[in-house]
């Protein structure tokens, strides 16, 4: 497909009088916004600051093995020319675990992708890309977890963090083969974060949850007292409810469950939440 299309829908409206004699019906509508994305394109992701400034991201597979991150913001009802935010080898591209771009501070945007590295099929790091000038350039990639294994690190979810980005992703060191005469390894997937610096430099580190569903999304919100992260759990009887935990003071708040639906599954799902805030009020689906 060489042109890829967004939909514009209207909000379906009711409005009742006090006497409930008048109903007004609007009738849902739509119109086609044509996308700056070219051929072979996939992953796309949208992001709106806090300016109500709305960015689409998105890959576009060049050839059969270099790919582009690209970007583009929607003005007066069109979107603008697209911008490439880096492009390389190797990347680990999929429908479920996408990349994503977040602003953390005044003209300074964050952008994450996944990189495979040697050492197995789903052995791959997190990147972060930055730019202090509104995407016109890009910093070299930021890799946030210093483990080095050659495991699994995705499922990112970018948030502002006091002038700084909280990056925050699914870890699988755990699963790296230990060597004779240590520890036995966990083989567990665990949730961790880092808080990262406008220069790129990694300020703090977080382990949130050290045994989570091991492909599932997750999300986070600014909430009413700072950033809040939904996931899906995962405990030794292999229940997998979806989770919260918030970022208060600079130290994560215990795990909890949102809901307990007695989830039972011996495998990953790969399906998480969704979270969002409005002021004091914050939602989350799953």
């Amino acid at each position: 497909m060489n042109r890829h299309y967004f939909h514009v829908v209207s909000i379906l409206l009711l409005i009742c009088s006090c006497n409930n004699d008048v109903e007004i019906y609007n009738e849902p509508s739509s119109s086609q916004l044509i996308s700056p994305a070219g051929p072979n394109s996939l992953a796309p992701n949208l992001y709106l600051n806090s300016n109500n400034k709305l960015y689409l991201t998105w890959i576009e597979m060049l050839n059969d093995s270099l790919s582009a991150f690209m970007f583009s913001t929607f003005s007066d009802n069109e979107w603008s020319e697209k911008k490439e935010i880096t492009s390389g080898k190797n990347w680990f591209v999929n429908w479920a675990d996408i990349p994503s771009m977040t602003a953390f501070s005044d003209h300074h945007l964050a952008a994450h992708y996944l990189s495979k590295k040697e050492g197995g099929t789903y052995a791959y790091d997190v990147h972060i890309v930055l730019s202090n000038d509104d995407g016109q350039t890009w910093t070299e990639p930021i890799i946030p977890h210093m483990d080095s294994t050659a495991t699994e690190h995705g499922f990112v979810s970018l948030l502002p963090y006091e002038g700084n980005l909280l990056a925050i992703w699914l870890d699988g060191r755990n699963y790296e083969k230990i060597p004779e005469g240590d520890s036995v390894p966990t083989e567990e997937m665990s949730l961790r974060a880092a808080i990262i610096d406008t220069n790129g430099t990694i300020i703090e580190s977080f382990v949130i949850d050290d045994r989570v569903c091991s492909c599932c999304q997750t999300d986070a919100v600014i909430g009413p007292n700072g950033p809040i992260l939904v996931y899906r759990d995962r405990d030794k009887e292999e229940i997998r409810d979806i989770y919260h935990s918030q970022l208060i003071h600079e130290k994560w708040t215990e795990p909890k469950a949102i809901h307990h639906d007695r989830w039972e599954i011996g495998g990953c799902p790969v399906n998480g939440p969704a979270i969002d805030a409005l002021d004091s009020m914050v939602a989350v689906a799953w």
